[in-house]
């Protein structure tokens, strides 16, 4: 990823015609960070997505569109509460994948320019392995699990009230 977002030589640059130093501007770099998450995770996304809006039963689909729903409702009434549970599974994978988002950050930026990608699982890595303060280290896990855990159980609490299982 680094010579595709070469300021000089990159094939990003190129096609757009421009010059960004991706990696010395603290904007372009979360910029670059959320990209990279983006292409990492939207394929196995997309096909959960895919396939569960291709599990809803055609005839329904049929028998909305003959009462008159347009496209809106049809997504909105129909297809959105039935793929719901994968929706739901999707979204928990990507809070978990955001929390603990440090490979994109080591490996591009290393939690520069000025410290802007830096990540509190980048934080806990350089505390508990290059600083070898291991007693910070536990302390930022234990923050990022509990975070992690109540941004799930929110996620739990709105499942709940809103999903409805076959």
């Amino acid at each position: 990823l680094k010579m595709i977002f070469n300021p000089f030589i990159g094939i990003v640059n190129q096609l757009l015609g421009i010059s960004v130093e991706w990696f010395n501007n603290p904007n372009a770099a979360m910029a670059l960070l959320v990209i990279a998450g983006v292409y990492l995770d939207i394929g196995i996304k997309f096909l959960l997505l895919h396939a569960a809006l291709r599990n809803i039963p055609a005839n329904l689909v049929e028998v909305a569109t003959l009462e008159g729903a347009n496209p809106l409702q049809l997504f909105k009434y129909l297809q959105l509460p039935l793929i719901a549970p994968t929706l739901v599974f999707v979204l928990a994978t990507n809070i978990k994948d955001a929390m603990l988002i440090s490979s994109p950050v080591l490996i591009l930026t290393e939690g520069g320019p000025f410290r802007s990608t830096q990540t509190l699982v980048y934080q806990m890595y350089l505390e508990g392995f290059k600083s070898g303060n291991y007693a910070m280290g536990s302390a930022i896990a234990t923050v990022v699990f509990f975070l992690t855990f109540l941004l799930l159980l929110a996620l739990l609490q709105f499942e709940r009230r809103r999903v409805y299982y076959q």
